[in-house]
């Protein structure tokens, strides 16, 4: 466990809705080491950010961490007090979400809203403070810091108030950063920025990143490692050179030969067949068969484990007969 910064084992999260309980997260298993950068890519209701609100304990209260743990540094999140809690969520773990408009506040200046975690964290004076967050504005790449600092959100571009969201998350220095869609809703232009400033800043502070996204194009960008999920499970996991030259479980194969291809010239492009199941109404068996061209009875009737062969990972039982054998990852 200590070569690694985090550790996540069996993480299962369920919610409590109308209709009964369901299961959001089910036995979901991942680990990242200081340093690398880990993408969770799916489609939406996947799974992907009800994993990152449970790494943080930030579940709204019809949710719950029924079963799993979640390491850090070698002590387990999920058994961690509230106030334990606080004083790693955006010290030591801090993360970037889906949209900057709606999480900042428009009532107050950028300035003021970076600064907070630095005066809880960090215990600096009003003026240390500020120079503080203008150096933090510097660092994501904003020009003219020493004005920005005193403008509110709806003064800045889009692209500018991502930026300040990740000088908010980066101004305590934190050893993991999760980034939640960090460059939806941005141009090409402005998400190629982003991407490239989260690289430098992985690169010079050594930071460690959770990147959640749908866009396989950003997957290939940043990533070391990546995670495929489907209806809150892991169904492969790899480092992303062999997750594109070797994709082996029919719902990743879908994902990427439905990516327009430059070379390629077709009127329809490639889907997957289907729609994601809803949680309440789950297929016995495995997740994935009903959208599967390559189902077998088996796949109907039985919950398939996770297999592994030279550090790959996939839930399939077209590979159960994987050199290493099988390894049971909360199916």
């Amino acid at each position: 466990m200590d070569e690694y910064l985090l550790e996540v084992r069996g993480l299962k999260t369920h919610f409590l809705g109308n209709k009964g309980e369901i299961a959001a997260v089910d036995g979901v298993d991942f680990a990242v080491k200081k340093g690398e950068t880990l993408c969770i890519v799916g489609e939406s209701g996947c799974g992907k950010s009800v994993t990152s609100m449970s790494i943080l304990k930030l579940l709204p209260p019809e949710g719950k961490i029924v079963e799993g743990n979640i390491f850090f540094k070698g002590n387990d999140l999920v058994k961690m007090s509230e106030s334990n809690m606080t004083a790693i969520r955006g010290n030591e773990i801090s993360m970037i979400f889906q949209e900057p408009m709606t999480s900042l506040n428009p009532v107050y200046t950028v300035g003021k809203q970076i600064g907070e975690a630095i005066r809880l964290h960090q215990h600096l004076d009003k003026k240390q403070t500020r120079e503080k967050v203008i150096e933090m504005l510097k660092l994501v790449g904003i020009p003219a810091p020493e004005k920005r600092v005193d403008e509110y959100p709806h003064e800045l571009s889009g692209g500018m108030r991502q930026r300040v969201m990740i000088a908010m998350a980066l101004s305590c220095n934190p050893e993991l950063l999760i980034a939640d869609e960090p460059t939806t809703a941005l141009d090409v232009t402005i998400q190629a920025q982003i991407l490239e400033l989260l690289k430098e800043i992985k690169n010079r502070l050594n930071t460690s990143i959770i990147m959640i996204t749908h866009d396989l194009g950003v997957v290939a960008e940043v990533a070391d490692y990546v995670l495929v999920m489907y209806a809150g499970e892991v169904v492969e996991y790899c480092d992303v050179k062999t997750l594109y030259k070797k994709p082996l479980h029919p719902y990743t194969q879908g994902l990427l030969n439905s990516l327009p291809k430059i070379e390629e010239t077709k009127e329809m492009l490639n889907i997957i067949e289907g729609t994601v199941p809803s949680l309440y109404d789950m297929p016995s068996g495995c997740k994935f068969w009903p959208r599967c061209p390559y189902a077998q009875d088996v796949c109907k009737k039985e919950r398939p484990k996770l297999y592994e062969k030279d550090n790959h990972k996939v839930k399939c039982f077209l590979y159960r007969d994987f050199e290493k054998g099988e390894i049971n990852y909360g199916a």
